[in-house]
């Protein structure tokens, strides 16, 4: 035998490679080109391989090469004595420093040494090198860090665009939601309002949060609250606006209620015009629903019809007093826009759905009245934020005001923030939600479809196939969510949580 293959005898390798893209630069393949290179420099022959791709390296939970390696090594059963290893970054971006050591230190207490072959310094134990390593070690944990501040950034620089987050309950999404919430408003001096649909009643009870990012919360059928607001507030009482509010807001009922046909429709629209009539030239030229109710329950006594499912909506939302009416002791709040407001529905037993497309169609009124948002620094300054949470409850419908507003709230400074259960919920045939949403938040999900990640994500068809079976398995506060980084498919980060910040 040769001196040269004693000596590569003598060095028996191992690598293990990680990928969370199929980008170039940290694709398995280069990595394992690069390693070759190494060893061969070296005289090592490398005898196996393990492989973790499509896998973020947070943790170790999802990597399960890499949990078979560090088996592998305690249990004895290698024929190895070296692990190569691309980089630092590689081995892990560990959120903890000692993790990442932890497990190299299990190695080198087996007698196995792990190498980092594209890195400047030899890992010999050295202090220079110790000290190198360690800072190498905090600098891939603070990109993944980094990712959640840089995203952030990023979406106050885009936020335009829209935002959606999704994951099962309990998994940290509200949290979530609330700190980016709150940032907002303190990054803008509280110059940035939102309205937020509080659908279950979990977050109306968090007086911190509504505390320290000034909200006004409503909640209704609790304790006689009402919203102060009128839907039928216009920009102004001319014959054309009249006619196209009364035909709005007539197919605004029936696209949350199936029952209501053409004929209740149609008694809907005169309804409300003759409201306006009745309201005309005093100093509120605005009906409220018991105006509405009174004038459709009329005209049905008159014709002899029977009460319907038009009566009964229009019934529940008189008494039910959700919201403003005259007689009421103030006027009703002359913009939505300009309010932090937030909106607890869960105490209703219906209405919740119509209650959420009443708001938001004068929100889209005032939008659309606006002059275009300024532009600072190169950045559009954000005005209004529409927060629907358990949003699968609202997708679903056609609502044209929601729609509008995701594609023309850009310029207006007015955007959409989703939080949802699952990416497929933004699946709908009739609106193209993936495109317009730039920034996306999957937590843990679970019978996620591929198809549904590569849209939200505008991932390849492979790395969404792999993320579904990730994540299905992300512990709680993990995220994925699309890359800023045009290096990388998407990103995996710990969320901020808005209870251990505020």
């Amino acid at each position: 035998m040769s001196q040269a293959a004693e000596q590569r005898s003598e060095f028996r390798a191992a690598q293990y490679v990680r990928a969370s893209t199929e980008h170039q630069q940290y694709s398995t393949q280069n990595q394992a080109d690069k390693i070759k290179e190494y060893a061969d420099h070296r005289n090592m022959e490398i005898v196996c391989t393990y492989s973790d791709d499509g896998k973020s390296g947070l943790s170790i939970g999802g990597r399960a090469s890499l949990k078979k390696l560090i088996a592998d090594v305690e249990a004895g059963c290698v024929d190895f004595n070296v692990i190569l290893v691309y980089d630092v970054s590689r081995w892990g971006r560990f959120q903890d420093t000692d993790e990442s050591a932890y497990y190299e230190y299990i190695c080198r207490r087996a007698g196995i040494q792990v190498a980092y072959c594209a890195e400047q310094f030899e890992n010999d134990g050295s202090p220079n090198s110790t000290i190198i390593k360690s800072v190498k070690r905090a600098m891939a944990g603070e990109y993944s860090r980094e990712l959640s501040v840089k995203v952030f950034a990023g979406q106050c620089r885009l936020i335009e665009l829209g935002l959606a987050l999704m994951g099962k309950p309990g998994v940290g999404k509200t949290q979530f939601l609330l700190k980016m919430l709150t940032d907002i408003r303190i990054q803008s001096n509280y110059q940035t309002n939102f309205v937020y649909f509080d659908y279950k009643g979990d977050v109306v009870d968090n007086e911190n949060f509504l505390r320290v990012a000034k909200v006004q919360p409503y909640r209704l059928l609790q304790a006689g609250q009402s919203l102060p607001i009128n839907p039928f507030v216009l920009p102004s009482y001319d014959d054309q606006n009249i006619n196209i509010s009364a035909r709005e807001k007539a197919e605004s009922f029936a696209s949350i209620n199936s029952k209501l046909g053409v004929v209740q429709k149609g008694a809907l629209t005169e309804a409300i015009r003759a409201g306006y009539a009745k309201r005309s030239g005093s100093s509120t030229p605005y009906p409220d629903f018991q105006d509405i109710l009174e004038i459709v329950t009329a005209a049905y006594e008159e014709d002899g019809k029977k009460d319907d499912s038009l009566i009964e909506v229009l019934r529940d939302l008189s008494d039910f007093d959700l919201f403003w009416r005259h007689g009421s002791e103030s006027l009703p709040i002359e913009k939505v826009s300009n309010r932090t407001l937030l909106i607890d529905v869960h105490a209703m037993p219906v209405l919740k759905e119509l209650v959420a497309y009443l708001v938001i169609e004068r929100l889209y009124k005032e939008m659309a009245n606006m002059p275009d948002s300024p532009v600072i620094d190169g950045n559009r300054t954000i005005r209004s934020i529409l927060v629907i949470d358990e949003a699968h409850n609202y997708l679903s419908q056609k609502n044209i005001f929601l729609q509008r507003i995701i594609r023309e709230g850009r310029s207006k400074g007015v955007v959409v923030f989703f939080a949802s259960q699952s990416p497929n919920d933004y699946q709908q045939d009739f609106f193209n939600f993936q495109e317009l949403l730039e920034f996306a938040y999957i937590f843990q999900c679970e019978g996620v479809s591929a198809n549904s990640v590569q849209k939200i994500l505008g991932c390849s068809t492979r790395t969404a196939k792999d993320l579904q079976t990730e994540i299905a398995r992300l512990e709680p506060w993990q995220v994925v969510s699309r890359s800023i980084d045009k290096t990388e498919e998407f990103v995996k980060f710990e969320a901020e949580a808005f209870y251990k910040t505020y």
